[in-house]
């Protein structure tokens, strides 16, 4: 049984390897889509509405900070804030508050991240398109996030 699975895991390598080999014609990339225009459109759309959000906030209830019950239903009026979950603990003595947030990738890991989806190098130019959408991508979402 050994022998048979070693068999076939060989002929699919081997398979799979001659279908890769190169055929002689340049490879056809799937193009980039430069996305910058319409990302910095919803950056401000997103930064209005927020804005509005922010500016327009009167807080519905005095509820009590150390009241689980509301203390939840508080923080998500709040503009800004995506999402409470909160864990009642019985005769707890504090509470911990873990802000998420995206947050941005490092150039080098951001081209990495391309590289094996693109499955190819990128110019300097397309390198730098590629950064610069993903910085837009990650203001976006934030600001979505906090409004």
């Amino acid at each position: 049984m050994a022998v048979a699975t070693s068999i076939v895991v060989l002929l699919a390598f081997i398979l799979g390897y001659r279908q890769d080999a190169p055929t002689g014609e340049p490879p056809v990339f799937r193009p980039i889509d430069d996305r910058r225009t319409e990302l910095r459109a919803g950056i401000v759309l997103q930064e209005a509405a927020f804005a509005r959000a922010v500016d327009t906030y009167s807080p519905k209830s005095k509820a009590a900070w150390d009241n689980p019950a509301t203390f939840a239903d508080t923080l998500n009026a709040i503009p800004g804030v995506a999402g409470v979950d909160a864990s009642v603990v019985e005769n707890a003595t504090g509470r911990i508050i873990h802000l998420r947030d995206l947050h941005f990738v490092p150039r080098d890991q951001v081209a990495f991240d391309m590289i094996q989806a693109y499955a190819r190098t990128f110019t300097t130019e397309e390198s730098n398109l590629l950064c610069e959408q993903h910085l837009l991508e990650v203001e976006l979402v934030q600001i979505f996030l906090h409004r």
